[in-house]
């Protein structure tokens, strides 16, 4: 069986004919052999792609790695995606990389971003819209029974298509823009 540990070991088998030991054999297996050049990695806010190269003389495998890290093993090593942190704080994963009983880790620390990158936009599609509200006509558009006159005259606007903020505004990315509360 393979040798999953660092160490090498040594078997004697000893040949036996008609119960007297004959010739004697030494087998020898080396241990695990298992090397990664770079263990630690510092990434850029808006993310990239890394690989890392493993030199292993058995079987190994890839486990425990952070949700924002998409990981792929080769026969070259390990290929990680580190998606973009939209975090205005650092954020640190590590990936574990298993030959047997042997692991190493490999941590993954990424930037945090400036206040300004950190809203995670989506795109509006360009519309037209009546804006406003009206009493006077039940059949016309916008009526509201209790709308004030200075909701009127309700009026089409049109919109190019534009882009928006996922998320609502944090109090952390109100402070850093606004420097104040």
């Amino acid at each position: 069986d393979e040798n999953m540990t660092l160490e090498p070991r040594d078997e004697e088998v000893v040949f036996f004919i008609e119960g007297k030991p004959m010739a004697k054999l030494t087998v020898s297996q080396e241990g695990v052999s298992f090397e990664i050049e770079e263990t630690t990695y510092q990434v850029a806010s808006k993310g990239e792609a890394l690989s890392v190269p493993v030199e292993c003389n058995t079987k190994w495998s890839v486990e425990n790695s952070p949700e924002w890290c998409k990981v792929s093993a080769t026969s070259q090593g390990v290929n990680i995606v580190v998606d973009r942190n939209y975090q205005m704080n650092e954020r640190s994963g590590t990936i574990t990389i298993k030959s047997g009983v042997v692991e190493q880790q490999v941590i993954i620390t990424q930037s945090a971003c400036e206040w300004y990158e950190s809203f995670e936009m989506i795109n509006v599609e360009a519309g037209t819209f009546y804006l406003g509200a009206q009493s006077s006509s039940s059949s016309k558009a916008n009526y509201d029974p209790q709308a004030y006159a200075v909701e009127s005259p309700v009026h089409s606007v049109t919109l190019d298509e534009y882009s928006i903020s996922k998320y609502e505004v944090t109090q952390s990315q109100w402070i850093a823009a606004m420097s104040s509360n």
